[in-house]
């Protein structure tokens, strides 16, 4: 019956945070990679680092340690995955 309980219960506000953090950078990403010249130009005005290579690779390993916190098998594969597409974009761009 506990485990219910704590199945159900409301995380702490950390993990809301970061949750959050996360879902945003994501959806920031998903945005900029649409190619969409609307979405580009407001991207770009907002968010410029993500045009300078080591910037964006800055900014895909801060992704990649927000994930890594999860702690879980997907957190961890995720991390991994955004290493690699950091170091990927960072040899294609220069």
């Amino acid at each position: 019956f506990l485990q219910i309980i704590e199945l159900v219960s409301i995380p702490a506000i950390s993990v809301w945070v970061t949750a959050i953090y996360a879902s945003f950078g994501g959806i920031l990403i998903c945005c900029l990679e649409t190619q969409l010249k609307f979405v580009r130009t407001s991207i770009a005005m907002n968010f410029g680092f993500l045009f300078n290579s080591i910037y964006r690779a800055i900014f895909y390993c801060l992704m990649a340690s927000v994930t890594w916190s999860y702690k879980g098998l997907l957190g961890y594969i995720t991390a991994i995955t955004l290493g690699v597409v950091a170091l990927f974009n960072t040899y294609i761009l220069c």
